[in-house]
């Protein structure tokens, strides 16, 4: 009984070290994707996705739709403005966080940033931002990348929690949803 003892302890100790073995073994591999996001608003925005992961690491991410004229720029109260019907909305977001790798061919992405997204109405004397129709706030997101070789796939939900008090935008508003393509490549080994 105690030679059978001593064979499991052995043999679980030959399967930690072998799952020690295999995770050191993973290389570290660097991911970019180019990312398109839609949000329920009804809202798109471009952007990136950047980091490196072994079985833990970190990333990178920005998004925009590159629209920012008087996207910093309120309407002044008690003063009277001439529109000329045209309306864009500008959008910015950047997030940041760890990568988990679980197995091989996956990975799930943790992190948070701040987002901002304003309505900007064109007047006679520039583009001006409705407040009503904006938000601005921390955001939290949570996606996965599945990769096979080179090619990487990505999609991820994106939740922006609204500091602007003057905001008419839904909770369900700020939520965006992004899916992405790139490449995962392993780290040379010096």
């Amino acid at each position: 009984k105690k030679a059978e003892q001593e064979r499991i302890a052995a043999e679980r100790q030959r399967k930690a070290q072998h799952r020690r073995d295999s995770i050191s073994a993973l290389p570290w591999n660097t991911f970019f994707t180019v990312n398109v996001g839609v949000s329920a608003i009804p809202q798109l925005s471009y952007g990136f996705k950047v980091g490196m992961v072994k079985v833990v690491g970190w990333y990178f991410g920005a998004m925009s739709n590159f629209h920012f004229k008087g996207a910093f720029t309120p309407f002044e109260q008690n003063e009277t403005y001439v529109l000329t019907g045209k309306q864009k909305a500008a959008k910015l977001s950047c997030t940041a966080g760890l990568a988990v790798r679980p197995c091989q061919p996956l990975s799930l992405h943790i992190g948070a940033g701040f987002g901002y997204r304003a309505l900007t109405i064109e007047t006679a004397d520039g583009w001006r931002n409705y407040p009503r129709r904006s938000f601005m706030g921390p955001e939290a997101n949570l996606g996965l990348m599945f990769h096979i070789k080179a090619f990487a796939l990505s999609a991820e939900a994106v939740y922006t929690y609204n500091l602007n008090r003057f905001s008419d935008i839904s909770w369900k508003q700020c939520i965006e949803a992004r899916i992405g393509v790139g490449f995962m490549l392993p780290n040379k080994k010096k």
